[in-house]
């Protein structure tokens, strides 16, 4: 869902904090449902793609949101 969001250009149009809200949310979701997957020790190999996949979205989403680039602030402070 993230990359169909992501690549036709709807996150883009979103507003700032809705547009990493989803991120957000779609990064810890899929992190908890992997996890629990990969605790009860069912779908190990796709649980753990998965789960990689998620936590790579979660760090992109902070990344792109929450930290400057090449001296732009940041879209979202976290800190002011």
């Amino acid at each position: 869902m993230f990359f169909f969001v992501f690549f036709t250009g709807i996150l883009s149009n979103l507003h700032v904090y809705i547009g990493a809200a989803t991120g957000l949310v779609i990064g810890f979701v899929s992190l908890l449902i992997s996890a629990y997957l990969l605790a009860k020790k069912s779908y190990g190999a796709i649980s753990l793609c998965i789960l990689f996949f998620s936590v790579l979205i979660t760090f992109f989403t902070f990344v792109a949101y929450f930290l400057p680039e090449a001296g732009y602030p940041p879209p979202i402070r976290l800190f002011f």
